[in-house]
């Protein structure tokens, strides 16, 4: 007791001491305090840290995340930016690409260090029948076994009996409608050689194809052809890669260029880098609007309430000093900000300004009362900076409790705001007091009376009142207490995203509906080369919730060995031509004669075909096959005396192509072994590492945004690869890590602060009253929040440890103005005003968060704003209700 005693004793001896030197010596004062202020503001400005990126806000212990970490360290394409463009005319969308690309291209060098812009269709053209599917494959080794049988026959006459044997292969199934198509073709060139026309090679050749080629052929599209996409680079500097803001520019600029001349294409960016740029610009620019328009709100309230435009200059000041000082501590630790350890302005200018709310109004009661300015000042802090204490430790307490999470981004903004409360309390305590005496030192005629005076009406004087609201409040807990047994959390990222952000629509657009989007997950294979690589890809397909699974096997041949060994065995089939050969002399009678054959057995053909299922798909090309037979029999009995040289004519066109179209496919056929290092630079970029491990790109079977799914997708894919990683995956485990962090943190809080109220109010059942508001507040709110369709999610959870925090805080005020007067009625017209602005200036800091375009922001403010709102309601209806029926009980 006797060191208690001293203790105590010496704390008021300093406190009487500050209360001297703040009152006596207001100008030294403030020049010390807003001196310390001004250093703080350089230091940080000149010093802290801005990190945009969502990979900062993961604690590098964690092992999930360092396999994120080795994976980009090795693969660089989680860095791509990626333009994209909307195709409505396809023509028109080759040209926009085409002069996107170029104006990308001649960018590389500055800030960007490739460009990816067109798909190397030329590589997998060169070698086509390496890469042909399997169907058309099997397709180009019957023809060139055909082939191989046609080309030794010379002359017209014998082609044409060849092709009548060739029909044999309609029975059999064996004989497709590209083979049929390409004798329609044939007999079409036929006839415009017997009716004297000039041939149109792109209409009667029958080796080329007829097709219109596809404007985007050489061009990255997605799986529904809906989207070009463009890929860029960032530069690399220092040997790691720095922010890309400087190539965000970049692109943006040669995506504005391309707008202009092509208004009607539209274009965006996407890309890790792009987004984490664009989410962290909007968010700087909501904080900065959100804290503008919080501190300008509580001005205009705090001057409402006071009535004092130099009252609220100064709490305003106090407030600044305080944020000024928590800027600095932020650049000795952390030393950065980051996507969510900068809303903490917003919040001091919400929870900081509440002190200077209970301190004034306490201090002008005082001084009202004829105390001098260092009486006044001296009482003050006694009295209400105890309760402002008590509420200081029990907010930052709440906010402590975030570095216990293991999530970094909590963790550092729950120490800044913790630090940033003690800290604006320290400057209500000093700065506040100090600017009053050197205010009220200017005015000659002495300190004014009070403004802002108690309230006259005591809503508690009849039991009836009192009674009423407990009825209702009880009422209220009752119904609310239900909604707890369904509360839910929304794990879904979409939810929490920026509105109307070009990079988020587009990331959106290429998960949902691209074969190059970017969520998906990432196995990485270090050894056993590329049998180990497709063993862990066949492992991956066996398992329900994999989609597709791509690879640089993608890029190489199927069965490149079964299929050289099959090309080279064609090789050595094909005979060898001989452009000088002679042709035999054309017998017009004999050629008439086969074309009535063919044309005979065309008809048989589709007679025979329509009672067999196999057989009759070919049906439709059998008709127009006929058609073709028929008209090259009409021409030749059209043609007149000149039959024979225009049949000789076309027996030349034929052998010649013939022979240059064997030359064609002989070197088709003597392709050589495509190899890793043989693959165009994108493929290289994208699935081989820096130090030669390969990796595959794993797609969730389903929408990866759903929960259940995603979670699904990580347990199947974890069984194949412990060490899997990726978009989905980072967000699996964080997310879960946040929220079971967040429900440890607001048991610890709850613990912290309900000890702090029990050890500074000394009284259990006066720290059950300061804790009614906090109780009561939080089960309505739940209520409150399934009734309007609001889940708890990433964001809005953070809601949970700061009003319990805050909660008892006017719980506190009250019940210590209670016990010193022993009437609530009394309590309730002094601490009201005081209670309201308060809880105002709180609401109003964290409402204007509601006006954020970052989703999960707003939904916090809501969150708050909601809370706040309740715990108001209980702490100045519930509160001091149940405080007069107990006043009551006591009088005799």
């Amino acid at each position: 007791m006797r060191m208690g005693a001293a203790l105590s004793s010496s704390l008021s001896r300093g406190l009487e001491r500050l209360v001297d030197f703040l009152t006596r010596r207001p100008g030294i004062s403030l020049a010390i305090l807003l001196g310390l202020a001004a250093l703080s503001a350089f230091y940080a400005a000149s010093s802290i840290e801005i990190q945009g990126g969502r990979d900062q806000l993961i604690s590098p212990d964690e092992e999930y995340f360092r396999h994120y970490v080795s994976f980009k360290e090795r693969f660089g394409h989680e860095e791509f930016l990626i333009a994209i463009l909307e195709v409505e005319d396809r023509a028109r969308a080759a040209a926009a690409a085409e002069e996107l690309a170029r104006t990308l291209e001649a960018q590389v060098g500055t800030d960007l260090q490739a460009v990816y812009a067109r798909a190397p269709g030329s590589f997998f053209r060169d070698r086509g029948l390496l890469y042909a599917p399997e169907d058309r494959f099997d397709a180009a080794a019957r023809f060139c076994e055909r082939l191989g049988e046609i080309v030794p026959e010379v002359g017209l006459a014998a082609i044409l009996e060849a092709v009548l044997s060739e029909m044999g292969r309609v029975q059999k199934g064996e004989f497709g409608e590209t083979d049929l198509e390409f004798l329609v073709r044939l007999f079409r060139w036929l006839e415009r050689s017997l009716e004297g026309r000039p041939g149109d090679p792109s209409v009667d050749d029958p080796f080329l194809d007829v097709s219109e080629p596809d404007p985007l052929e050489d061009y990255f599209t997605s799986a529904d052809g809906r989207l070009v996409l463009l890929f860029a680079v960032p530069a690399r500097r220092s040997g790691r890669l720095q922010e890309a803001r400087g190539a965000i520019e970049t692109v943006r600029g040669a995506i504005e260029k391309t707008r202009q001349r092509f208004p009607e294409q539209r274009i965006g960016l996407t890309g890790r880098p792009a987004v984490d740029s664009d989410e962290m610009a909007t968010a700087t620019a909501d904080m900065t609007r959100s804290t503008v328009l919080s501190f300008f709100g509580v001005a205009i309230l705090f001057a409402f309430a006071f009535r004092s435009p130099l009252r609220t200059a100064a709490a305003l000041v106090t407030l600044a000093v305080g944020i000024a000082w928590t800027f600095g501590i932020a650049t000795l630790w952390p030393g950065r900000l980051n996507l969510l350890s900068c809303v903490f302005v917003v919040m001091l200018v919400g929870l900081g300004i509440d002190f200077s709310v209970y301190l004034l109004a306490r201090f002008e009661r005082e001084r009202a009362a004829g105390l001098s300015m260092r009486d006044a000042t001296l009482a003050t802090l006694r009295a209400a900076g105890k309760a402002s204490l008590v509420g200081a430790v029990t907010t930052s307490l709440a906010f402590y409790t975030a570095l216990l999470i293991d999530f970094r981004g909590l963790a550092e903004l729950g120490f800044i705001a913790g630090t940033g409360i003690l800290l604006c309390l320290a400057s209500a305590a000093t700065v506040l007091p100090a600017l009053l005496a050197w205010l009220e030192a200017r005015r000659p005629e002495g300190s004014p009376r009070a403004p802002s005076g108690p309230w006259k009406r005591d809503p508690f004087r009849g039991r009836t009142a009192s009674g009423a609201i407990l009825v209702v409040s009880a009422a209220a807990l009752a119904l609310s207490l239900p909604a707890w047994t369904r509360l839910d959390f929304d794990f879904n990222p979409t939810n929490l995203q920026a509105r109307g952000l070009e990079s988020v629509e587009y990331e959106r657009k290429l998960v949902l509906g691209s074969n190059r989007a970017t969520w998906f997950g990432v196995s990485i294979v270090d050894r056993g080369g590329l049998e180990a690589l497709a063993a862990r890809r066949d492992a991956f397909d066996a398992l329900p919730e994999i989609g597709r699974v791509e690879s640089i096997l993608d890029a190489l041949p199927p069965d490149q060995d079964g299929r050289l060994a099959k090309l080279r065995e064609l090789a050595a089939k094909l005979p060898p031509t001989n452009p000088s050969r002679l042709l035999p002399a054309i017998d017009p009678t004999a050629c008439l004669r086969l074309l009535e054959e063919i044309r005979k057995d065309v008809r048989q053909k589709m007679d025979d075909a329509l009672g067999t299922t196999d057989a009759a798909a070919a049906i439709p090309a059998l008709e127009r096959l006929e058609a073709a037979v028929v008209s090259s029999i009409e021409a030749h009995r059209a043609a007149g005396v000149d039959l024979v040289g225009r049949y000789e004519s076309f027996q030349e066109k034929l052998d010649r192509e013939i022979q240059r179209r064997v030359e064609i496919l002989r070197k088709d056929l003597e392709v050589e072994r495509v190899k890793v290092r043989d693959l165009p630079p994108f493929y290289r970029e994208v699935f081989v590492g820096r130090d030669g491990s390969y990796c595959l790109h794993v797609h969730p079977q389903h929408d990866p945004t759903d929960p259940e799914v995603l979670e699904r997708f990580v347990s199947d894919a974890t069984q194949v690869d412990p060490a899997f990683t990726g978009a989905p995956v980072q967000f699996f485990h964080t997310s879960r890590l946040i929220r079971d962090g967040f429900v440890r943190a607001s048991f610890y809080a709850l613990g912290a602060i309900v000890l702090v109220v029990l050890v500074s109010l000394r009284r259990p059942l006066d720290a059950l009253f300061s804790l009614l508001p906090l109780a009561l507040g939080l089960s309505w709110l739940v209520a409150l929040m399934e009734l309007l369709d609001l889940r708890f999610n990433l964001a809005n959870f953070f809601a949970v440890p700061i009003l319990i925090g805050i909660g008892v805080d006017a719980g506190v005020h009250f019940v210590a103005r209670f016990r010193e007067d022993g009437n609530a009625g009394g309590a309730w017209r002094l601490m009201a005003r005081s209670i309201l602005v308060a809880a105002a200036t709180t609401i109003l800091g964290f409402g204007t968060l509601i006006l954020a375009h970052h989703r999960g922001v707003a939904s916090l403010g809501l969150v708050m704003v909601l809370g706040c709102a309740c715990q108001l309601a209980a702490s100045l209806a519930t509160l001091p209700a149940l405080l007069r029926l107990m006043e009551r009980r006591r009088t005799p």
